[in-house]
């Protein structure tokens, strides 16, 4: 009897230290909850504000911890980064009970900002030429180290130029840009640059090769900068109608000079009719051209009637004026 109750006994007190483990151990499991949900780490922060708060960084605290300054914030545009380290600091300061579950936990915080860009720094510079008489053509070129004006969130994203001197010998500009405005003048830079003249050049459509006559149906024109403008570029078009490429003309490229030719309106072993011109007096007989003619070439041809060989003018198509 006596052992019986002995095993009874130890039974019960083994069945009652599980229950009180258990018991203990919900506590803690719901003590283990309370203390996450307590303070949670943003996983983004932007703000717009000169300082950093608590609040900022972690939530779900008390409207007292949220509100602690921790220090300034980043710059209008900028970013800043929080590692595990610098975050378990501020919690274990300010008694946040929070842990980083790796030493890769970390936080980005933002700073809201009204940016500026070049775009609109480039409309300024381009109203600024107008009224400086520019009104050509031009490739405006800005410093490669031109960034963003960033002014804080609550600014409106303009500017206006304070100063302003425009060389026109040199194609040079200066400029003082401040924003959001001349009379509030929170960021100021100075933008020096120059421009590039461009000119309108004549160009085939499609590619034409010897044979085709180029008319003003078949040209376009591109916009080039005048200092890429070789010497010897046909800027006018009416010195490309009438003519014909010498061998394939590509099409919407500059056509030099030496590619066009007049075509040849006279072939050679073809009958021609040869102008004798001797004053007022003029002159017809049947001819044959030794050789293949534009208008505006001197050609070998022969008389039919005398079979005179002479050098001839090409006027038209198959007509060559010879000094009698």
């Amino acid at each position: 009897m006596l052992k019986n109750a002995l095993i009874y006994a130890d039974f019960g007190f083994r069945v009652l230290v599980l229950l009180t483990c258990l018991t203990f151990g919900l506590l803690f499991l719901f003590a283990g909850a309370r203390v996450a949900l307590a303070s949670t780490l943003r996983p983004v922060s932007v703000i717009n504000d000169n300082v950093l708060r608590v609040g900022d960084i972690f939530e779900g605290l008390s409207e007292d911890k949220a509100n602690i300054v921790l220090g300034p914030g980043p710059q209008p545009g900028k970013e800043m980064v929080l590692n595990a380290t610098t975050l378990i600091r501020i919690s274990s300061a300010l008694d946040l009970s929070w842990q980083p579950q790796t030493t890769a936990d970390q936080i980005t915080i933002r700073r809201e900002a009204t940016v500026i860009g070049r775009d609109i720094v480039q409309s300024l510079i381009e109203e600024k030429l107008f009224e400086n008489g520019l009104n050509d053509e031009y490739h405006l070129t800005l410093p490669t180290s031109l960034g963003d004006i960033i002014l804080p969130a609550d600014m409106p994203a303009q500017a206006e130029v304070t100063r302003f001197n425009f060389n026109p010998e040199k194609d040079t500009f200066e400029a003082v840009i401040a924003a959001p405005s001349a009379s509030n003048p929170l960021r100021e830079i100075s933008v020096n640059g120059s421009i590039e003249r461009m000119i309108d050049i004549p160009v085939l459509k499609d590619g034409l090769k010897n044979g085709n006559i180029i008319g003003s149906a078949d040209i376009d024109y591109i916009k080039i900068l005048q200092k890429d403008v070789q010497r010897d570029y046909i800027i006018d078009s009416q010195e490309m109608i009438g003519m014909t490429p010498r061998r394939m003309a590509a099409a919407g490229k500059p056509i030099r000079d030496l590619e066009l030719e007049n075509p040849q309106i006279i072939a050679r072993g073809a009958a021609i009719t040869l102008i004798y011109k001797d004053g007022p007096l003029t002159l017809s007989a049947r001819g044959k051209s030794m050789q293949n003619g534009a208008r505006g070439d001197l050609i070998r041809v022969v008389n039919m009637a005398s079979n005179r060989s002479l050098e001839g003018l090409v006027t038209a198509e198959n007509e060559v004026v010879v000094s009698p």
